[in-house]
C-alpha cells in the first residue's frame, strides 16, 4: 500500500503550537469548523487516539500514533472510517 507524507514547519512559538493543537481534534483552531468525537476510551492527545471529524462537506477518521513533548512533535494518520468512534 502507498504511503504518503506531509509536514509543514510553522514559524510560531512551539508551546503556543502545541498547546493550540495538542488534541487529535484540533480543528477550531485552525479556522475549521468541526464536530470530532474522539472514541476508544482515550483523550485527543493520547497516543492511540482515534477520532472521527465531521466538517459537514467531509468525515473522516484519523488516529495519533506518536505524540512528543519533548520534541513538540505530532503524527496523525488516516484510517479506515469503519474504525472511527
Amino acid at each position: 500500500m502507498a504511503t504518503a507524507y506531509y509536514s509543514v514547519m510553522l514559524r510560531h512559538i512551539a508551546d503556543a503550537v502545541s498547546a493550540q493543537i495538542r488534541s487529535v481534534g484540533a480543528y477550531a483552531s485552525i479556522g475549521v469548523t468541526s464536530e470530532t468525537m474522539i472514541g476508544n476510551g482515550t483523550s485527543g492527545d493520547q497516543v492511540g487516539a482515534i477520532a472521527r471529524v465531521a466538517t459537514g462537506a467531509a468525515e473522516i477518521s484519523q488516529r495519533l500514533p506518536a505524540f512528543s513533548n519533548m520534541n513538540n512533535s505530532y503524527s496523525w494518520e488516516l484510517v479506515d472510517p469503519r474504525r472511527s468512534p
